[in-house]
C-alpha cells in the first residue's frame, strides 16, 4: 500500500566509508546544515536516538537534551539504564548537573552499579527541583532517595526527612 514505509540499512563499514566520503566532500558549514536537516527529519520521523546523534555531531546540545527529556522515562521503563547512560555521557561536561532531570536520570543509571553515588544524584536533583519550583520533580526525587536509602542503609531513620517531603507535596 502507499502508507508502507521501505528502509534499508547499510552494512556498517559501508556505511562509515559514506560517512567518511561525505564528511570530506562537504565544507564544515554545508555538513552542520545537512547534519541539522537529517536530525529534524528523523526527530519528525520519530527516530529519537538517530535524532539525538546527529544533533550532538553538531552540538547542538539544548536539542539532544530535549528529547533525552522525552525519551528517558521509556527508558527507564524499559530498563535500558546502559543506553540512557550513553546518551548523557554524549552530553558536554557539566550538562548533566545543571538539568535536574538529567541528574534524575543518572540516579537512575547509575543505582545498580553505584547505589551511593546514585542517591546524591537524586538528592542534587531534588535540590534544583526545589529551586526551579517543579514538584513533580520534587516529589520523583524524593521518592527515589527512599528507594536508595533501602539499598545505602542499615535502618530505615533517614527516612524521616523525605516522609516529611513527601507528605508537604501531598498537601
Amino acid at each position: 500500500s502507499d502508507t508502507d514505509v521501505v528502509s534499508y540499512a547499510y552494512h556498517d563499514l559501508f556505511r562509515a566509508f559514506l560517512l567518511d566520503r561525505l564528511e570530506r566532500a562537504l565544507e564544515p558549514g554545508e555538513l552542520r546544515a545537512l547534519r541539522a536537516t537529517i536530525a529534524s527529519m528523523l526527530e519528525g520521523a520519530g527516530m529519537l536516538p538517530e535524532a539525538i546523534e546527529q544533533y550532538r555531531l553538531i552540538e547542538r546540545w539544548d536539542d539532544a537534551v530535549r528529547l533525552i527529556h522525552v525519551e528517558a522515562p521509556r527508558l527507564i521503563d524499559q530498563g535500558r539504564f546502559r543506553t540512557l547512560g550513553d546518551r548523557l555521557g554524549g552530553l558536554p561536561d557539566g550538562r548533566v548537573d545543571d538539568d535536574p532531570w538529567l541528574l534524575f536520570y543518572r540516579g537512575h543509571v547509575i543505582t545498580s552499579t553505584n547505589s551511593i553515588d546514585s542517591e546524591a544524584n537524586f538528592e542534587a536533583a531534588y535540590a534544583k527541583f526545589v529551586a526551579v519550583g517543579d514538584e513533580a520533580g520534587q516529589f520523583a526525587a524524593a521518592f527515589a532517595v527512599m528507594e536508595t536509602i533501602v539499598l545505602n542503609h542499615p535502618s530505615y531513620k533517614p527516612w524521616d526527612r523525605w516522609i516529611d517531603v513527601v507528605v508537604r507535596l501531598l498537601e
